[in-house]
């Protein structure tokens, strides 16, 4: 008979997996990008809590392994959900991209992270609690990845408003040397520059 740990890590795995069929298509927003890299850094810190819950459970008392992969699970679905708000709101495609793939490998380490978690649940020995260490390796450099994307993303749209901003200026500067009737000296200045 299977344990109701076992049991709940496995609708845990369900979760995670449900979650990930999304994953790919940026979720619109309406959110500017810093409040939704804001909401992705705070739900990803959460996920480290919940891991963190996940470890000492196993280490303390496999058989309440359970509710701390349910709530890894659920925390995963937010980090989810917030980066496909930061991909929603980059322009770049490749950024997009390197962001939701990213997402997708943390996914898939904490997937491995909760089957680990219930073969511990299930007879915690030193090999199966060595096994569930090493998957909090794979998912911490997963999360690295996804917080270096997320710079990336940040890079890209500081890139933009930089162009932004560079066009603004030159059409103010065009505003001003037409307004004071110097068209000719400002187009003899673009056309050097």
């Amino acid at each position: 008979m299977i344990s109701l740990a076992a049991r709940d890590c496995d609708e845990a795995q369900r979760v995670i997996s449900n979650s990930m069929t999304a994953l790919h298509t940026p979720e619109p927003s309406s959110q500017a990008f810093k409040q939704s890299k804001e909401e992705l850094s705070a739900s990803t810190k959460a996920l480290l809590s919940s891991v963190q819950n996940l470890l000492s459970a196993s280490k303390s008392s496999p058989d309440s392994i359970g509710p701390s992969a349910r709530a890894l699970a659920s925390t995963f679905e937010r980090v989810m959900l917030s980066s496909r708000k930061v991909a929603g709101s980059c322009s770049s495609n490749e950024t997009k991209l390197e962001v939701l793939t990213s997402t997708q490998h943390v996914g898939e380490s904490v997937h491995k992270m909760v089957d680990a978690a219930r073969n511990v649940s299930i007879d915690s020995n030193p090999t199966t609690q060595k096994k569930l260490q090493e998957t909090q390796k794979v998912l911490n450099e997963s999360l690295q990845k996804l917080v270096d994307s997320i710079s990336n993303a940040e890079a890209s749209f500081d890139q933009a408003l930089d162009s932004i901003r560079t066009v603004i200026a030159h059409l103010d500067s065009a505003a001003l040397f037409a307004a004071s009737g110097n068209w000719d000296s400002f187009l003899a200045e673009s056309i050097s520059t």
